[in-house]
């Protein structure tokens, strides 16, 4: 009877492995195919500054202003490296807001981790979040005009830009 348990375990573990595997080959497919679409977008062009097409952390507040107002904190650890993903669970009392506590990110901004950036610590912003701070760890670019360069090629460029990367 036992081992018809440790057998059954031992087969469903097995078919979450061969799952796991399909998934990852599936994942790393298609990153290869967006990395075959973002790269030669900007190979042939010609390097230009950044702030020539691009608002860099445009919007800061000291939340030490408002000592009794709740805001959600995001610090680079609040990003699952990799995915875009935005972990919003940490709250900060404005009177105890950390002093790196300062940036804002509107709607259709990019935040990109300057600190390790090959961790790939980057998000697009595609809604208002209200009363939410990011770190100073964050640089925050927004297209000046999207008619020139659209926001979300902006972070795409950053999430899968191999060039871009070594630049960085």
């Amino acid at each position: 009877d036992d081992k018809k348990i440790i057998d059954k375990i031992i087969s469903e573990c097995e078919e979450v492995d061969k799952k796991a595997k399909l998934a990852s080959s599936k994942s790393d497919k298609l990153l290869k195919e967006i990395n075959d679409l973002i790269n030669p977008l900007f190979q042939d062009s010609k390097p230009i500054k950044l702030s020539t097409h691009i608002d860099l952390n445009i919007e800061n507040i000291n939340p030490k202003t408002e000592p009794n107002k709740e805001f959600t904190y995001v610090d680079i650890d609040s990003i699952i490296k990799g995915t875009g993903i935005i972990n919003f669970d940490k709250k900060i009392i404005g009177r105890r807001a950390p002093s790196r506590a300062r940036r804002l990110a509107s709607k259709d901004s990019t935040i990109i981790s300057t600190v390790r950036p090959y961790l790939k610590g980057f998000a697009y912003i595609d809604k208002e979040y209200k009363d939410t701070i990011f770190s100073t760890g964050f640089a925050i670019l927004k297209s000046k005009d999207e008619k020139i360069l659209l926001n979300k090629l902006v972070y795409s460029y950053f999430m899968f830009s191999n060039e871009l990367m070594r630049q960085m």
